[in-house]
């Protein structure tokens, strides 16, 4: 998925259809302690998502949704509370 000059290619998309219309789920399978990455990251993914790039590239009808694992417990810990702080 792209906007202008930003790229992001997540690790898996799963698409389903509902009653409702079809949803996707990206997943981002987050490796290593780079805190500033992930949130760089994530901070693209929900501009992306805002402006509806996601729908607009795979056809979702729905809102679609991140999922991050991360393999690096502290970090996550790190990422969640610094977002905490954004909001």
């Amino acid at each position: 998925m792209q906007r202008g000059e930003i790229q992001i290619i997540p690790d898996a998309i799963v698409g389903y259809v509902t009653s409702t219309g079809s949803d996707l789920i990206l997943f981002e399978q987050h490796m290593g302690s780079d805190a500033k990455r992930a949130i760089r990251q994530i901070m693209w993914h929900c501009r992306l998502l805002s402006k509806g790039v996601v729908n607009e590239k795979y056809g979702s009808q729905q809102n679609s949704q991140v999922i991050y694992v991360f393999e690096n417990q502290s970090c996550m810990e790190s990422v969640i509370s610094r977002l905490e702080q954004v909001s």
